[in-house]
């Protein structure tokens, strides 16, 4: 132990002493210091530790998969932006057949963007419900 963990264990004892013997506190208290001084002899099993591995990586995998997806939405907010200012400024046909596609169908478009989100984020919510049992 170190100072600290001593300091705290002096502080600790001296409120101990100044409850009374007869007392269910001082009882309780006792015996939760008596359990707590003992050394456990069973360990953790190996596969308490895995779980735990395995649950941080889900989430690392969870951030950076939200990432991708954010960063998907910016692509296609780019490739729009990008087809706008071909079709304008240089008047070309198959980027205004494009834009018109999207123009024409841009609430399907959504929906599937929408489904496509829905399903990475049930799929994650099934996985760490999973993991957490």
């Amino acid at each position: 132990m170190d100072s600290f963990e001593k300091d705290i264990q002096e502080r600790v004892e001296q409120q101990f002493d100044l409850l009374n013997e007869d007392s269910t506190d001082h009882k309780l208290y006792k015996m939760v210091f008596d359990v707590l001084n003992e050394k456990s002899s069973k360990e953790p099993s190996y596969s308490f530790s895995f779980n735990i591995i395995r649950s941080i990586k889900t989430r690392e995998n969870y951030k950076t998969d939200f990432k991708w997806n954010l960063l998907l939405l910016l692509a296609l907010a780019l490739l729009i932006a990008v087809l706008y200012v071909a079709a304008f400024i240089y008047h070309n046909d198959k980027a205004e057949s494009v834009l018109l596609f999207i123009q024409k169908f841009w609430v399907q478009l959504l929906f599937i963007l929408f489904l496509y989100f829905l399903v990475q984020f049930v799929d994650k919510k099934i996985v760490i419900e999973k993991m957490m049992r």
